[in-house]
This record gives structure tokens, sequence and C-alpha cells, in this order.
């Protein structure tokens, strides 16, 4: 507020003096003195360049003066900012295991674990770093694992071994599909309330399904894997995987990354994965 009236001021003064100059020099040059020091050798236009090119002068030289200042400011600005602490609350999602092994639960290596034991109990705490987008009823939904059936069934690519009621080896094949990523923080600062989903590129923006809020620092990732099992025609199409995050000041920031499914029409009859590695990013404004 007192800079703003500073400026006002000076302003105002500049327009009094260029009036009451050029109205001072107009009313000197129509007076006749008979006083050779008051004689102007000059007329009233040259009179008043020079008045004019003395006030433009005035004016640049307040100009360079803000203009310095600014620049100082945004300076001491930028340092505050690069030093700026900012906290961002994640949720630890928990978990508990009994030694009956009648509740199972498996970690992914990506998860970060606080183990702590109680008697017989098993207790953890876990920061969110593993996310599956497992096909079912014609969507990807987002889940946090998979059941103990469905990582064999990846770490044997849809293969699996049992016996039959007469002692037989039986082989099967489940026919599925695992894609796995990981979607790293390489900007220069954290990503704040971030939202991954993965949907129909179709499905409009209020229909998409999406992971809770995390906050990733610098060099934090997640694991994401798209998981199809029993797949069949109905997942073939166009789909985006994308990530709603904002910076620690509060501007939001949307990118997309184009993935599609496909059918190779030969003997394999095989589902292809594509992935548009080239991310489409935005600003979204707020309203």
């Amino acid at each position: 507020m007192k800079k703003n009236t500073i400026i006002f001021k000076l302003v105002a003064a500049i327009i009094a003096i260029s009036i009451i100059g050029f109205i001072s020099i107009n009313l000197l040059f129509k007076w006749n003195s008979n006083n050779f020091i008051i004689e102007a050798e000059w007329d009233a236009a040259d009179a008043l360049n020079y008045f004019g090119t003395i006030l433009a002068a005035i004016i640049g030289i307040i100009g360079v003066y803000y203009s310095i200042m600014a620049a100082q400011n945004n300076y001491r600005d930028d340092l505050i900012n690069q030093s700026l602490p900012f906290f961002a609350l994640n949720i630890l999602y928990k978990k508990r295991k009994h030694p009956n092994n009648w509740l199972e639960y498996s970690y992914s290596d990506n998860d970060e674990k606080k183990e702590k034991s109680n008697d017989d109990w098993q207790y953890s705490e876990i920061k969110l770093r593993t996310i599956y987008f497992v096909f079912d009823n014609d969507s990807f939904v987002p889940k946090y694992e998979l059941s103990t059936e469905q990582i064999d069934l990846i770490k044997k690519d849809g293969n699996t071994i049992h016996n039959g009621d007469f002692g037989e080896t039986i082989f099967s094949k489940t026919l599925i599909l695992s894609q796995p990523y990981e979607l790293e923080n390489v900007g220069k600062g954290p990503a704040i309330n971030t939202r991954i989903g993965f949907n129909k590129s179709s499905v409009t923006k209020n229909e998409r399904k999406y992971i809770k809020p995390e906050n990733l620092k610098v060099g934090d990732f997640f694991y994401i894997n798209i998981y199809i099992q029993n797949i069949t025609d109905s997942v073939i199409g166009e789909y985006v995987l994308e990530v709603n995050y904002s910076d620690i000041y509060g501007n939001n920031y949307s990118q997309e990354n184009k993935i599609s499914i496909e059918k190779k029409f030969d003997k394999s009859s095989s589902y292809i994965l594509s992935t548009e590695f080239v991310a489409n990013q935005k600003s979204i404004k707020k309203d």
C-alpha cells in the first residue's frame, strides 16, 4: 500500500510539473520586460523542447530506479522460494498378519515398510508406492496388491502345474497380460496431491477412477502394473495413464501417456499393449 502511494505521488508530481512548466514558459514568452537578462535568445518552441528533454530524463531516471528495485525484490523472493520449507502429509496403509497365516498379505519390494510386533501378531505400516490396475467388468480398477495366485501367474507367465484326481500332472495356461512401469518424479520440485488413474480415453474426466492422493519428493516413484487375467477382446481399446498433481505453490498440472491394447490377427492371436512414452503435460487453470 505504501509503495502504491509513493508511485501515485510521483506520477501526480510529474503531471503537475509538466503542466506548470509549459504554462510558465508560454507566459514568459508573452511578457515584455524590456530587461536584457530576462529576454531569451531562443523562441518558445526551443524552450519547450529543452524543458521536455529535462522532464523525460527525470522520468527515465525514476523508471530505472524502480526497475532496479523490482529486480532486487524478485531476487529476494527467489532466494526465499529456493529455501522455502514445505510439509506434505502422506497416508500410511496398515496391514496385520497372524502367525497362523489365516490372514495373508504380500508386499512389493518397492514398498517402504515399518514392521512392529505385538505378541504373535505382525503389524506393518507402509507408504503406498505400488499400484495395480486390474481389468474387471470392462474397466480397470486400482488396487494396492494382487492375490498370491495372481502374483504366481505373473511369475510363471500364466503357466500352472497341478496334480489331477488320479495323480497325473496337468499343465494349464491362463492368458494374462501384465505390463509393469515405473513412474518417477524427475522434475525440480515435489509433486503434491498426486492422483494416478488408468482409464479408457472415451471416459469423461468426472467418471475416471484414481488412487487416493499421494505426495512424491524428487526422485520418488510409483511401481505401476497393468494386469489383465483371462484376456478377451473386450479389453481392446485406447487408454490413458493420467497423473494429476500440484506444486508447493498450488499450481495444478496434468500429465497423460496414451496406451493402446490391440489384438494380432495371426496364428498366435496374441494381444499387444503399446505405450506412448512422450507425455502430454499441461497446466490446469483454477476456476
